[in-house]
């Protein structure tokens, strides 16, 4: 009779957030298929809804991945650092994933305005931590690279936000 207890298992977001990339390439590889299919007169509109709802969850699920920061041996962090390591990567994960749902709502068409409400959180809240972002790296913070990838992501959604709302 084995009497080891068993080992822990790897929660699902950790297990998740190792396919998250290939699934943002597969993704931004339809909606380019599919604006490609609408500018040769074929209905690419399908194709092109289907992607930006799953680039939405997938900047979702990146907001939860794990952050790999380095940590001083003392352990005495800042606010400056708590926000650049943890609560800056799931802000600009959560608004991207807004701001895609608010261009998916406005390329819908649904007949009113409740798009421009989603363009101005996702784009507002990027905006802010992107702010933030830029005072803490000229401070001088720590992990701030950490903060790249994502921000690569967001600040071209924020132009678009911008855009679709005025």
């Amino acid at each position: 009779m084995n009497t080891s207890p068993n080992p822990p298992r790897e929660s699902l977001i950790i297990r998740l957030s190792t396919h998250l990339p290939l699934l943002e390439k597969i993704f931004v590889g339809v909606l380019c298929l599919g604006i490609l299919l609408k500018y040769v007169n074929i209905n690419g509109r399908p194709l092109i809804y289907i992607s930006l709802a799953g680039l939405a969850v997938v900047f979702y699920f990146f907001s939860f991945r794990p952050v790999e920061i380095e940590h001083e041996e003392d352990g005495a962090s800042g606010f400056m650092d708590l926000f650049v390591g943890t609560i800056a990567p799931k802000l600009l994960g959560i608004s991207s994933a807004v701001s895609i749902l608010g261009i998916l709502f406005y390329l819908m068409n649904f007949g009113n305005n409740g798009y421009k409400q989603m363009l101005m959180i996702g784009g507002s809240t990027t905006f802010m931590a992107s702010l933030v972002l830029g005072f803490a790296s000229v401070t001088g913070t720590k992990n701030i690279d950490v903060n790249l990838p994502i921000l690569y992501r967001a600040i071209p959604l924020m132009a678009i936000d911008v855009y679709l709302f005025l």
